[in-house]
């Protein structure tokens, strides 16, 4: 069994890196909000079933085939 790795040096905040990367704190907050979004159970269910090809797009139709299943 491996043993648990434990972080004991400050590692930087988002804001930091942003920071770092010049990325300016408006930017920042609005790259926040699409992460903090997508990660939201409910969007999150939806972006998985996107990935496994099981969630159709809302401009293909039910009886056309998709392009992954060809």
């Amino acid at each position: 069994m491996r043993q648990p790795i434990v972080i004991t040096t400050p590692y930087p905040t988002p804001e930091e890196i942003a920071q770092e990367y010049g990325v300016p704190p408006r930017r920042f907050k609005e790259l926040q909000a699409l992460v903090t979004d997508f990660l939201s159970p409910s969007i999150s269910r939806k972006a998985k079933a996107k990935k496994r090809g099981t969630a159709l797009s809302p401009k293909t139709p039910r009886h056309q085939s998709r392009a992954s299943d060809r």
